[in-house]
């Protein structure tokens, strides 16, 4: 089962870096831009030792123990990821919209005895969103170099470790496909050589010009369900500790295109391939904070989030058409197409632990400075325990290899003019890949603003996003192609709702 999953790495490519389905999982997952409030958003994201908003739950969850009433908030958000690809000399542009929950949640504030030091003790409930997956991705160009049909051909003949498979030992999700529409085929009488429809299966030099085209369309999300508890020690310390159920659900499908409209390609008219993944997964993290208040104007704070233990599965499905100008078999058929079974694998992923530091600084009742910072080392995240007994022993050499700890940067300012308060922060989220890999310059930043209105029992905020991130992609693992660059700007709108009681 596992060779089936690893040999789909290099043509599926599923986040758009080309690099192997290993590291993609135990980075996509291990990711996190955490949403929560529009106030918090607005800030950059920076609440780690400001606190007294339900974000702070899932960064550091001393910020709970600054609540002094009950309070109830709920976060509608518009997203949306603007994507410009560039590829073989064209550029296209691509924008996805969805609108879902970014936080939904209730704090509930108990007085203690003052004598004791002890002032609050505070229980929150709910949800903050950690990722959003939307997007959509398409590329096109014409390739004069090669195709997606050069990585079966490497696949059948120097696959399995270099000895090559037999034709009913192909993969049947990639490369089984292609030989059951004719679009690969032996090459000799050995049956462990191949070769493609573009060089007539060994008989010629090969061919090129076709027109390629894939569209890559991603759903999902990833949330975090907390229940959080928080006390206040003579407002000087407050302590708090939160534990999170994390879910996630991924949805990509692709589909690649090759034609020939202008007869450039002997024999070949067009064929398609489509993949589907879905995964579905629920994990289990525990964090702890502290927030200490020396004078009357800083706050200082620090966290940890041990990792998260997720239980992860799989849905895969894919499928092949091809279209010849001449017959393939005696049939007498020019049209050909193929299906996989329906795959399903499950496995286990833990997260690296995170640590954050935090300050924030009151200026009189007229501002707010606040600041984060995050590390993370991607390259400690573990996949392990395949349904069918797989340890993962080279895929965690790889991450081990090609993941790097990264720094974490949040910055947030608020300016409050009687009830109205203006926002304005920036987040940076480091390179995770080291310097040698393809997309070691590829990073997040995200520029924020927002405004509020406050009242003594009521407010609303509402927060901007904009998002800017580049990474390079490839198709397929051939030297001779050229890749992508992906341009895209996740953002989103918040509306924050509150209320206190």
């Amino acid at each position: 089962m596992k060779r089936i999953i690893i040999s789909l790495i290099i043509p599926v490519a599923c986040i758009l870096t080309g690099m192997a389905q290993n590291n993609l999982d135990a980075l996509r997952y291990s990711q996190s831009f955490i949403g929560g409030t529009a106030r918090s958003m607005g800030m950059g994201g920076a609440f780690g030792a400001l606190g007294g908003d339900f974000t702070s739950m899932s960064i550091n969850p001393a910020g709970i123990g600054m609540y002094r009433a009950k309070e109830f908030t709920i976060t509608p958000t518009l997203r949306y990821n603007m994507t410009n690809t560039t590829f073989l000399g064209n550029q296209i542009d691509d924008t996805r919209y969805n609108l879902n929950l970014n936080n939904i949640g209730i704090v509930f504030s108990f007085p203690l005895r003052e004598s004791s030091g002890w002032k609050f003790l505070n229980l929150g409930v709910g949800y903050n969103s950690l990722d959003n997956y939307y997007q959509d991705v398409v590329m096109e160009g014409v390739n004069n170099n090669s195709s997606l049909l050069d990585y079966y051909v490497w696949d059948g003949t120097f696959g399995n470790n270099g000895t090559g498979y037999f034709y009913d030992e192909l993969n049947s999700f990639g490369t089984g496909l292609a030989w059951d529409t004719w679009l690969i085929s032996e090459s000799d009488s050995t049956g462990l050589n191949y070769g493609s429809v573009l060089n007539d299966y060994g008989n010629r030099d090969y061919v090129f010009g076709q027109n390629q085209r894939r569209v890559i369309r991603s759903n999902g999300t990833k949330g975090e369900y907390l229940i959080s508890l928080g006390t206040n020690y003579n407002d000087k310390l407050y302590l708090g500790l939160s534990i999170g159920v994390t879910r996630v659900d991924f949805f990509q499908e692709m589909g690649h295109t090759e034609e020939d409209p202008n007869g450039t390609v002997p024999d070949l008219d067009n064929f398609y391939y489509y993949y589907r993944l879905n995964t579905r997964g629920t994990g289990f993290t525990f964090k702890l904070g502290a927030t200490y208040r020396p004078v009357e104007f800083l706050r200082i704070g620090a966290a940890v989030h041990i990792p998260t233990f997720y239980k992860m599965e799989d849905d895969f499905y894919s499928y092949m058409e091809a279209k010849y100008d001449t017959p393939r078999d005696t049939t007498g058929s020019i049209s050909y197409s193929a299906e996989s079974p329906d795959g399903y694998y499950e496995y286990e992923l833990n997260t690296p632990f995170k640590f954050i530091g935090s300050a924030a600084f009151q200026i009189q009742k007229f501002a707010v400075i606040s600041a984060d910072y995050e590390y993370i080392n991607y390259s400690t995240a573990r996949l392990k325990d395949g349904s069918d007994g797989y340890n993962f022993t080279d895929e965690n050499d790889v991450i081990d290899n090609i993941l790097r700890p990264t720094h974490n940067i949040r910055l947030g300012a608020e300016f409050r003019v009687g009830m109205f308060m203006l926002r304005g922060g920036y987040a940076h989220y480091g390179k995770p890949y080291v310097a040698d890999e393809m997309n070691a310059n590829s990073k997040y930043d995200f520029i924020t603003g927002g405004f509020g209105l406050r009242t003594r029992s009521f407010f609303i905020d509402l927060g901007y996003q904009y998002g800017l991130h580049q990474e390079k992609y490839l198709m397929y693992n051939m030297e001779e192609l050229e890749e992508a660059e992906l341009d895209s700007h996740p953002s989103k709108v918040m509306l924050t709702f509150g209320y206190r009681f």
